[in-house]
């Protein structure tokens, strides 16, 4: 499945590559699951057009055997991993940034702030000190489309 409660927006078509200039203002689940079953017909895709928070984030993801999380928010990436980890859930978190991007896979997924503590000392500080819209924040940013398998 796909959880977003955001629209698609011409400013992030050059980093959500299941997006066109058509797309522009239409709910990110549909589109999205229109794109990807236009790919793969044989595939079923549910979409929730809600925002995860830490209030419904076990909820939504309950069921799920892996969940990849492209999320552009520090504070849904906690979310997401804590209910990942408190699921035993294998945690796929993939980020890009103005040059560079990441994928981690995380089984079982460390919970809180260790889900960053691979990162090298000189970043730690950075993340550690990032706030929304910093430069640390932007190098982990990614769409905000949340896959459940």
């Amino acid at each position: 499945g796909i959880i977003d409660d955001d629209r698609v927006d011409a400013s992030n078509l050059q980093r959500q590559v299941l997006f066109v200039t058509n797309d522009v203002g239409a709910a990110k689940t549909e589109v999205g699951a229109h794109a990807l079953t236009t790919m793969n017909p044989d595939i079923r895709i549910e979409t929730k057009q809600t925002r995860l928070d830490a209030r419904n984030a076990a909820e939504l993801l309950r069921g799920a055997d892996i969940v990849i999380d492209g999320s552009d928010s520090f504070t849904t990436r906690f979310e997401i991993n804590a209910a990942c980890h408190h699921a035993g859930v294998v945690l796929v978190s993939g980020a890009v940034g103005p040059s560079k991007g990441s994928i981690r896979v995380h089984n079982p997924p460390p919970i809180g702030k260790a889900l960053f503590t691979s990162a090298t000392s000189r970043n730690r500080r950075f993340i550690a000190s990032s706030r929304p819209g910093s430069w640390a924040a932007r190098l982990f940013a990614c769409e905000k489309s949340f896959v459940r398998l």
